[in-house]
């Protein structure tokens, strides 16, 4: 499974070095369907040697094993000087004797917060600037349950668009920063994008007068204006 999260390449090729019989590959076979030297590829491209002389030395059905764990670890621990200098920085933040504790999925939430948004906690920490609740109530209605139909990726995806993360801070449901959400005016509304600010949590949002243009039109924004630093390279751009 390890390997699998890694590379599914090469947990697909080792499976069937492993156990070929499984493919239909008998050991007689093996020769002719496996044409390996004692050789892996790394995540960064380089083809590197599991032991001396592996370069001239065939993978055959005998030593099949012996090549499947070399491989597992040498990919397995390509990135151990990296790892070790992440958990020297966690080691200055938490004690590392506690991490144990965690599952890597609950350690995942403490430290990156909960995959999917959670819509109401934004509506808690939302101010509303310029907005009239009698004349553009339909507005917001529209707006919030555009969010609550978006699957859990794009929900991500409007978090990033608005704020510049994909996820909302853990353990807490107050955040230090409220969303600003204010009304872009604009002749044509429909016709429009919104525009996000990032470095403020803020979102101008045209006057949609249906909620399928509205979805529509964010659904476009979030999914193809996702770089952070050109706030204003949409401003007010049309949908044509």
């Amino acid at each position: 499974p390890g390997m699998l999260a890694i590379d599914s390449s090469t947990y697909q090729y080792l499976a069937l070095i492993k156990n070929p019989q499984k493919f239909g590959i008998t050991p007689e076979e093996f020769s002719n369907h496996v044409n390996q030297t004692f050789t892996c590829q790394l995540s960064n491209g380089d083809q590197v040697e599991l032991k001396e002389g592996g370069f001239t030395t065939r993978v055959t059905y005998e030593n099949r094993l012996e090549y499947v764990d070399m491989v597992l670890q040498r990919r397995f621990n390509e990135s151990a000087l990296q790892i070790a200098e992440i958990q020297k920085g966690m080691g200055e933040i938490v004690p590392l004797s506690i991490l144990g504790l965690f599952t890597s999925e609950e350690l995942e939430v403490l430290v990156c917060g909960q995959p999917d948004i959670d819509v109401s906690i934004l509506m808690q920490n939302t101010r509303l600037d310029g907005i009239n609740e009698d004349r553009h109530g339909d507005l917001l209605r529209m707006f919030w349950r555009a969010l609550e139909s978006f699957s859990p990726e794009e929900r991500s995806a409007y978090l990033r668009f608005v704020w510049g993360r994909s996820r909302l801070p853990s353990g807490t449901s107050v955040l230090d920063e409220k969303m600003r959400i204010t009304i872009m005016r604009v002749p044509d509304p429909d016709q429009y994008l919104p525009v996000s600010h990032t470095c403020f949590f803020a979102l101008e949002l045209p006057e949609y007068t249906n909620f399928d243009s509205l979805r529509e039109k964010l659904l476009y924004a979030i999914s193809n204006c996702i770089a952070i630093d050109t706030d204003f390279a949409t401003n007010r751009n049309t949908w044509e």
